[in-house]
């Protein structure tokens, strides 16, 4: 730098004006040291021909890399730098696991990028040699990130494997299935209970949600016509001062053509975050089959921003993503975790998309919640949720718009309203979860709620369901938009829906089709479990199959509060998981120009059973019906046995409409199935009758 000063009307020049430029040293003592070499190949960052200075910059350099789209490959630690501005498409690229970029000021900018090289494994499911290959790690005073400029190890963490019928690598690998990290990847059985289907299986979960150190992993392939995706990679982050996100932080894992990868990590411990129209993601990849195994989808991966309260005083305008991907079927994949200090950046209108993870959170009490293009779980077991006003969720996808909560007792005192999106409640092993709703419920065109029972097995005096749905006012279903009502996988448990009056429009409704007890091997689950050689479980009527046939029957035709059965096996086959539980209680009008739903599942292969037909129990004052009210029995596969059928009751005062209904027996096998109970209980009008004459 030159300078100069006037001692006694001399003009005096300093002599650092004299040194050339590539020796001399600024103010703060650093050499401006500026990459020069051109064109789109990487070269080394300790390449001495690659820089001004010619040689690696040093502790104290001020380091620029503004060459069109250079790409840089750092394979150790830098020296202590005093800053590092890289811009114009230009990418620095971390390729070891313990690699560090040491700088006081970090300045991303016009769409510059920093990466990581992929990670791989060298056996499935890979849990030893940590660490692995390479992550982005950052020490610094300030990080800023520009907009239009990132940090993006997207599909950079654990890679797929490329055999068939495989576990993707990395800890929470796939097989056949999904990849996991923060949430589980997506699996057609009832999570969180289970995830196997036959023999493929969705990835563990693993990693600590506020210091998540590793990448995610990869789904696993079915086979070759439907590659796997990768999991997402990882970023450190380590800043004594300010990290501004005006662009992206992503590790997103991706799709591949088959099973998706988990989200990655991001890991971040700052003075304060500031931001503008940032994003920091960590995405699971989508599950991209048009059919069979491979639709299914990533779980999302893990985002800790760790910051100093005091600092922090200010919510920065940065969307956090740990979603899990969109998945072919209707499994739904997990959702990873936002780990923070504290709930300073939690709003009520919330738009970020993870599981929210505070120490000691495990309760909120809100005026309104409204989750906006958003997926919003809180994971404490007992989570106690308390809304004064209106709940809404609202997006463009149910698959990817969602609250989420697992065993947790939530309250809203005025109504709850789904548009195109989902409510998904998870009850706990050992108690219930509950959804308690003072005014109305009501889901729009697109719109579903999950509610799956939980594995309690002693209930409460007087109680006799495992998860409850309570609506002071109107419950309104509309075409399109579905209630999904899943029992527990092992124990058959089933929830309970209270409302005023329930009304479903034509293509709506409640379903739990295929969601009793699963299928089994040698026995289904279940009282009527389907037993050896391919039998069908039994629920209202006996399971088909072989002398002396199938699953037995069980529970109460008037009071039908039981999961169906479901079937067994004989050799190279899928069996049918029984039908589940749909229990409504209205103080009023049921109208169904829709359909209640609980039917068996057909089984798939050779000699297989098929599940038993589940239950139905309404009780009303009015009851209306246009639709259908289905609990039929799944069939057997060649000489495997049918699922019995299931049971349906339905007490009223006041019946108008003709309902189509079915509770028929599962075919195929030398013992047909029996069809199930169909019971119309007329209640007495209350009060006394008086005639005339």
């Amino acid at each position: 730098m030159k300078w100069f000063r006037i001692i006694s009307g001399v003009l005096v020049f300093s002599a650092l004006a004299l040194i050339p430029a590539s020796w001399r040293v600024g103010e703060a003592g650093a050499a401006t040291v500026t990459w020069v070499t051109a064109g789109s190949s990487t070269n080394d960052w300790f390449g001495t021909n690659n820089w001004s200075s010619q040689s690696a910059p040093a502790d104290g350099d001020e380091v620029i890399i503004t060459n069109a789209s250079v790409r840089v490959l750092l394979t150790n630690s830098t020296a202590t730098l005093s800053s590092l501005l890289i811009s114009n498409s230009a990418t620095l690229i971390f390729s070891n696991w313990n690699t560090a970029l040491n700088a006081t000021n970090v300045t991303i900018a016009s769409n510059a990028a920093l990466t990581h090289v992929a990670n791989t494994a060298t056996t499935t499911n890979d849990q030893g040699g940590w660490p692995t290959n390479a992550r982005v790690w950052i020490v610094c005073s300030n990080l800023t990130i520009a907009a239009g400029a990132s940090i993006n190890a997207d599909s950079r963490g654990y890679q797929a494997n490329p055999n068939n019928y495989t576990y993707g690598y990395g800890p929470g690998g796939g097989y056949c299935r999904g990849g996991s990290y923060g949430g589980r990847g997506s699996s057609p059985e009832h999570p969180p209970y289970g995830s196997v289907y036959g023999s493929v299986y969705a990835g563990n979960v693993y990693g600590v949600a506020a210091a998540p150190d590793q990448p995610g992993s990869a789904g696993g392939q079915y086979n070759s016509s439907y590659p796997a995706g990768n999991g997402g990679g990882a970023v450190r982050i380590q800043a004594e001062g300010t990290v501004t996100v005006n662009g992206g932080i992503t590790v997103n894992g991706s799709a591949g053509t088959g099973c998706g990868g988990s989200g990655g990590a991001v890991w971040i411990n700052c003075l304060r975050l500031d931001g503008t129209n940032g994003l920091i993601s960590a995405n699971g990849g989508n599950g991209n089959s048009s059919g069979g195994w491979p639709g299914s989808a990533g779980g999302g991966g893990r985002i800790a921003v760790i910051y100093d309260p005091n600092a922090q005083t200010s919510v920065p305008s940065v969307r956090f993503q740990a979603a899990g991907g969109a998945s072919h079927f209707n499994f739904v994949p997990g959702i990873g975790t936002l780990y923070f200090t504290n709930n300073l950046f939690f709003t009520e209108t919330f738009t970020h998309a993870g599981q929210w993870t505070v120490p000691g959170f495990t309760n909120l009490a809100l005026d309104s919640l409204t989750v906006s293009n958003g997926w919003l779980g809180f994971p404490a077991d007992g989570f106690q949720l308390t809304v004064t006003q209106r709940i809404t969720v609202i997006g463009g996808n149910a698959k990817t718009n969602k609250l989420e909560l697992t065993n947790a007792v939530v309250t809203c005192g005025g109504d709850l309203l789904l548009t195109n999106a989902a409510l998904v409640l998870y009850s706990g092993a050992t108690s219930a979860a509950t959804l308690n709703v003072g005014g109305g419920m009501i889901l729009t065109t697109g719109s579903a709620m999950y509610v799956y029972s939980g594995g309690q097995t002693n209930y409460p005096v007087g109680r006799d369901w495992n998860g409850l749905v309570s609506v002071t006012g109107d419950v309104t279903i509309a075409s399109n938009a579905w209630i999904h009502s899943f029992s527990h996988s092992t124990n058959g448990g089933g929830a309970l829906f209270r409302m005023a009056s329930l009304a479903i429009a034509a293509g709506g409704g409640f379903n739990a089709d295929y969601r009793g007890y699963l299928r089994g091997g040698a026995t289904g689950y279940g009282p009527g479990g389907g037993s050896s050689s391919g039998r069908g479980g039994g629920y209202g009527g006996r399971g088909g199959g072989a002398s002396p046939g199938g699953g037995s029957t069980y529970g109460n035709s008037n009071a039908p509060v039981h999961a169906g059965s479901g079937g067994s096996f004989q050799s190279s086959t899928l069996p049918g998981n029984g039908g589940g539980v749909i229990r409504i209680q209205a103080s009023s009008t049921v109208t169904v120009n829709g359909a209640l739903s609980a039917n068996g599942q057909t089984a798939v292969g050779n000699i297989g059973g098929g599940g038993s037909g589940g239950s139905i129990y309404v009780t009303c004052r009015d009851f209306q019906c246009s639709g259908s009210l289905n609990a039929a029995g799944g069939h057997g596969t060649d000489s495997g046995g049918g699922g019995g059928g299931g049971r349906i009751a339905v007490w009223r005062i006041y019946h108008s409409g003709a309902a189509s209904t079915d509770v028929g027996g599962g075919v195929y096998g030398a013992v047909a199935a029996e069809d199930g109970t169909l019971v119309w209980i007329q209640i007495p009008v209350p009060g006394a009758i008086v005639s005339f004459r």
